[in-house]
Protein backbone atom coordinates (compact mmCIF):
# COMPACT_ATOMS: atom_id res chain seq x y z
CA UNK A 1 0.00 0.00 0.00
CA UNK A 2 2.98 2.26 0.64
CA UNK A 3 4.49 1.49 -2.98
CA UNK A 4 0.75 2.78 -4.13
CA UNK A 5 0.92 5.76 -1.83
CA UNK A 6 4.39 6.80 -2.89
CA UNK A 7 3.02 6.52 -6.25
CA UNK A 8 0.24 8.22 -6.05
CA UNK A 9 1.84 11.18 -4.19
CA UNK A 10 4.30 11.60 -6.97
CA UNK A 11 1.55 11.93 -9.91
CA UNK A 12 0.04 14.45 -7.34
CA UNK A 13 3.13 16.26 -7.29
CA UNK A 14 3.52 16.37 -11.02
CA UNK A 15 0.46 17.51 -11.76
CA UNK A 16 -0.98 13.68 -13.26
CA UNK A 17 -4.05 14.08 -11.53
CA UNK A 18 -5.86 11.23 -13.45
CA UNK A 19 -3.46 8.72 -12.57
CA UNK A 20 -3.23 9.82 -9.48
CA UNK A 21 -6.57 9.22 -8.71
CA UNK A 22 -6.90 6.06 -10.51
CA UNK A 23 -3.24 4.67 -7.71
CA UNK A 24 -5.29 6.02 -5.15
CA UNK A 25 -7.98 4.12 -5.91
CA UNK A 26 -6.49 1.16 -6.46
CA UNK A 27 -4.90 1.48 -2.68
CA UNK A 28 -8.23 1.80 -1.04
CA UNK A 29 -9.71 -1.31 -3.34
CA UNK A 30 -6.71 -3.17 -1.35
CA UNK A 31 -6.75 -1.44 1.80
CA UNK A 32 -9.92 0.81 2.49
CA UNK A 33 -9.44 1.52 6.17
CA UNK A 34 -6.62 4.12 5.78
CA UNK A 35 -7.46 7.52 6.22
CA UNK A 36 -4.05 8.94 4.17
CA UNK A 37 -5.54 7.40 0.94
CA UNK A 38 -8.95 8.87 1.14
CA UNK A 39 -7.36 12.19 1.93
CA UNK A 40 -4.82 11.99 -1.05
CA UNK A 41 -7.87 10.50 -3.18
CA UNK A 42 -9.30 13.75 -2.64
CA UNK A 43 -6.70 16.01 -2.90
CA UNK A 44 -6.62 14.67 -6.21
CA UNK A 45 -10.19 14.91 -7.09
CA UNK A 46 -9.84 18.55 -5.40
CA UNK A 47 -7.50 19.73 -7.75
CA UNK A 48 -8.35 17.97 -10.64
CA UNK A 49 -11.76 19.26 -10.47
CA UNK A 50 -11.69 22.29 -8.86
CA UNK A 51 -14.68 21.11 -6.79
CA UNK A 52 -15.09 20.30 -3.32
CA UNK A 53 -18.08 18.55 -4.00
CA UNK A 54 -16.59 16.19 -5.69
CA UNK A 55 -13.69 15.76 -3.62
CA UNK A 56 -15.46 15.91 -0.15
CA UNK A 57 -16.50 12.52 0.20
CA UNK A 58 -12.90 10.92 0.11
CA UNK A 59 -12.17 13.63 2.85
CA UNK A 60 -15.34 13.08 4.79
CA UNK A 61 -14.28 9.15 4.63
CA UNK A 62 -10.44 9.93 5.86
CA UNK A 63 -12.15 12.21 8.77
CA UNK A 64 -14.62 9.13 9.68
CA UNK A 65 -11.73 6.41 9.40
CA UNK A 66 -9.65 8.72 11.87
CA UNK A 67 -11.10 11.52 13.54
CA UNK A 68 -7.87 12.43 15.01
CA UNK A 69 -6.65 13.25 11.89
CA UNK A 70 -5.99 16.83 10.54
CA UNK A 71 -4.85 16.66 6.89
CA UNK A 72 -8.26 16.15 5.32
CA UNK A 73 -9.61 19.80 7.22
CA UNK A 74 -6.41 21.19 6.26
CA UNK A 75 -6.93 20.49 2.91
CA UNK A 76 -10.64 21.60 2.68
CA UNK A 77 -9.83 24.96 4.61
CA UNK A 78 -6.82 25.88 1.76
CA UNK A 79 -9.31 24.92 -0.68
CA UNK A 80 -11.80 27.70 1.04
CA UNK A 81 -8.90 30.36 1.57
CA UNK A 82 -7.79 30.32 -1.87
CA UNK A 83 -9.62 29.11 -4.65
CA UNK A 84 -13.13 30.29 -3.37
CA UNK A 85 -11.66 33.24 -1.06
CA UNK A 86 -13.86 32.55 1.95
CA UNK A 87 -12.26 33.33 5.18
CA UNK A 88 -14.51 32.34 7.37
CA UNK A 89 -14.98 28.72 6.08
CA UNK A 90 -11.33 28.12 6.16
CA UNK A 91 -11.10 29.27 9.49
CA UNK A 92 -13.64 27.08 10.48
CA UNK A 93 -11.68 23.84 8.86
CA UNK A 94 -8.13 25.23 10.53
CA UNK A 95 -9.46 25.30 13.78
CA UNK A 96 -11.03 21.67 13.11
CA UNK A 97 -7.83 20.72 12.22
CA UNK A 98 -5.90 22.03 15.11
CA UNK A 99 -9.06 20.36 17.57
CA UNK A 100 -7.65 17.42 15.54
CA UNK A 101 -4.34 17.57 16.52
CA UNK A 102 -2.99 20.19 18.61
CA UNK A 103 0.41 19.66 17.32
CA UNK A 104 -0.48 20.25 13.86
CA UNK A 105 1.63 22.90 12.45
CA UNK A 106 -0.09 23.84 8.86
CA UNK A 107 -3.13 24.27 10.58
CA UNK A 108 -1.74 27.49 12.95
CA UNK A 109 0.22 28.79 9.63
CA UNK A 110 -3.30 28.60 7.70
CA UNK A 111 -4.44 30.78 10.52
CA UNK A 112 -1.49 32.91 10.21
CA UNK A 113 -2.23 34.01 6.54
CA UNK A 114 -5.89 34.18 6.97
CA UNK A 115 -4.96 37.03 9.55
CA UNK A 116 -2.14 38.81 7.53
CA UNK A 117 -5.35 39.00 4.99
CA UNK A 118 -7.52 40.55 7.66
CA UNK A 119 -4.40 42.47 8.67
CA UNK A 120 -4.40 41.93 12.22
CA UNK A 121 -0.42 41.32 12.83
CA UNK A 122 -1.01 40.22 16.32
CA UNK A 123 -2.99 37.56 15.43
CA UNK A 124 -1.07 36.48 12.34
CA UNK A 125 2.15 36.32 14.88
CA UNK A 126 0.41 34.57 17.40
CA UNK A 127 -0.58 32.26 14.70
CA UNK A 128 2.65 31.92 12.86
CA UNK A 129 4.39 31.62 15.92
CA UNK A 130 2.80 29.13 17.44
CA UNK A 131 3.47 26.75 13.51
CA UNK A 132 7.70 27.59 14.46
CA UNK A 133 7.27 26.16 17.57
CA UNK A 134 5.85 23.46 16.30
CA UNK A 135 8.00 22.86 13.69
CA UNK A 136 11.07 25.08 13.20
CA UNK A 137 11.38 23.27 9.56
CA UNK A 138 8.49 25.03 8.05
CA UNK A 139 9.47 27.75 6.29
CA UNK A 140 6.27 29.66 4.85
CA UNK A 141 5.57 30.12 8.76
CA UNK A 142 9.18 31.57 9.07
CA UNK A 143 8.08 33.65 6.27
CA UNK A 144 4.54 34.54 7.71
CA UNK A 145 6.09 35.64 10.91
CA UNK A 146 8.61 37.77 9.60
CA UNK A 147 6.08 39.61 7.90
CA UNK A 148 3.78 39.68 10.73
CA UNK A 149 6.51 41.36 13.08
CA UNK A 150 6.84 44.03 10.12
CA UNK A 151 3.51 44.34 10.33
CA UNK A 152 3.35 45.04 14.17
CA UNK A 153 6.52 47.30 13.82
CA UNK A 154 8.84 44.35 15.66
CA UNK A 155 11.21 44.66 13.10
CA UNK A 156 13.88 43.30 15.81
CA UNK A 157 11.92 40.28 16.04
CA UNK A 158 11.79 39.66 12.23
CA UNK A 159 15.59 38.60 12.35
CA UNK A 160 14.86 35.57 13.76
CA UNK A 161 12.59 34.08 11.10
CA UNK A 162 15.43 36.24 8.92
CA UNK A 163 17.65 33.66 10.16
CA UNK A 164 15.81 30.45 9.92
CA UNK A 165 15.31 31.25 5.78
CA UNK A 166 19.02 31.96 5.37
CA UNK A 167 20.54 28.64 7.36
CA UNK A 168 18.08 26.93 4.97
CA UNK A 169 18.92 28.64 1.98
CA UNK A 170 15.26 30.41 1.53
CA UNK A 171 17.49 33.99 0.82
CA UNK A 172 14.70 34.37 -1.35
CA UNK A 173 12.15 34.89 1.41
CA UNK A 174 14.91 36.16 3.60
CA UNK A 175 14.98 39.15 1.16
CA UNK A 176 11.55 39.50 1.03
CA UNK A 177 11.14 40.35 4.70
CA UNK A 178 14.25 42.28 4.67
CA UNK A 179 12.43 44.41 1.60
CA UNK A 180 9.31 44.74 3.42
CA UNK A 181 11.25 46.13 6.45
CA UNK A 182 12.59 48.61 4.14
CA UNK A 183 9.57 49.84 3.13
CA UNK A 184 7.88 50.22 6.10
CA UNK A 185 10.84 52.89 7.31
CA UNK A 186 10.06 55.59 4.86
CA UNK A 187 10.98 57.86 7.92
CA UNK A 188 14.34 56.53 7.49
CA UNK A 189 14.91 57.71 3.79
CA UNK A 190 13.49 61.19 5.27
CA UNK A 191 15.79 62.06 8.10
Amino acid sequence: IKGFYDVGVSYLDNEEYNKAIDVFRKAIRRNPAIPQLHNALGLALLRKSGSLKIAKPAFDKAIQLDPHYPEPYFNIGVFYAGTVKDPVLAIEQFEKAIKADPGFAKAYMGLGWLYMEKEDGYKAAEMFGKAVELDPQLLEAQYGLGLAYVAIKKNELALKPITALRIASRNDLAQAIETAIQEKKPEALTG
